[in-house]
């Protein structure tokens, strides 16, 4: 008796089989659904960077302490600059890419708040100031006053949220048609 393998059969019932196998892992709405897959991605990426963990937690608290002692536009500008410095110095410290990342992953987010805080600040002023001017009578002086004040508020738009943004934007409106009227 001769026995003659059929290797072309028995390796594509191999495929088959695994195929299958592969088939029952998968989660077909897992994959279409955004929310899952970056919780994936984030536990998959937590559970990997665990060791930098306290750096994190220290690097946060520190940022947060100097935060809380910042009461200026310029401590703000301050405090992002020493952000961008430790992005720039931690790779120097033998991080990777990816640890880097993730040792400054949120760390964006007090900063952008307390932003947001001092121009929400300034946006009110501005507005309070530009409608105190419209309400007194335009002078030349007067709407250059209210251009000074309203014209960084209007920079900082980005920051605001749509009410106040709506104001700004209906109050420098005002102040143009009332300015071209004078004139």
């Amino acid at each position: 008796i001769i026995y003659e393998p059929n290797f072309g059969a028995f390796t594509e019932e191999l495929e088959k089989r695994r195929i299958a196998r592969l088939a029952q892992g998968i989660d077909v709405a897992g994959i279409f659904d955004l929310e899952v897959a970056r919780r994936a991605e984030a536990k998959v990426r937590t559970e990997s960077l665990e060791y930098l963990q306290p750096l994190r937690e220290r690097t946060e608290a520190q940022l947060l302490a100097a935060l809380s002692g910042v009461t200026t536009k310029e401590g703000i500008a301050y405090v992002r600059t020493g952000l961008t410095t430790l992005r720039r110095n931690l790779p120097g410290q033998g991080l990777k890419p990816k640890e880097v990342e993730y040792v400054m992953e949120g760390l964006e987010e007090p900063v952008l708040a307390k932003e947001r805080g001092f121009a929400l600040t300034d946006a009110r002023a501005a507005i309070v100031l530009v409608q105190a001017k419209l309400q007194g009578g335009l002078s030349i002086g007067s709407i250059s006053e209210a251009r000074a004040a309203i014209d960084p508020v209007s920079a900082q738009e980005g920051l605001l949220d749509a009410d106040v943004r709506k104001e700004v934007k209906t109050a420098v409106e005002e102040l143009e048609r009332r300015s071209v009227e004078l004139f």
